[in-house]
């Protein structure tokens, strides 16, 4: 008989190392039983507390994003709030691009 190890079972031989390798298997298929017990009873939950969850989720996630850039957004909309500076700055490149596009050109000296 081959002294291999058998796939799944403790390389070492003797009683720490088969109990810690024990409590690596089962602690991870606990793991596993609460996430699918969590996920099934988030699928149980009523449509109001779903659509709070969400709400809180997105504001969360606006208010990461928000600390991450250092720029506003609306929170109903999700688009970014633009300063007054930057409204201006924005009209500016709008209507040079439009005296672009319409073929106005400089004279060449």
């Amino acid at each position: 008989m081959d002294d291999k190890p058998m796939l799944n079972a403790p390389i070492e031989t003797g009683m720490t190392a088969g109990e810690e390798f024990e409590k690596n298997v089962l602690g991870r298929m606990n793991r596993a039983h609460e996430a699918f017990v969590d996920v099934n009873r988030t699928l149980d939950e009523p449509p109001e507390q779903v659509q709070e969850r969400a709400e809180r989720f997105r504001e969360e996630a606006i208010a990461h994003i928000e600390a991450m850039t250092g720029k506003k957004f609306d929170r109903v909309t999700g688009q970014r709030i633009y300063s007054e500076s930057e409204q201006a700055a924005r009209r500016e490149v709008e209507a040079n691009a439009d005296k672009r596009d319409t073929g106005i050109t400089r004279k060449k000296r």
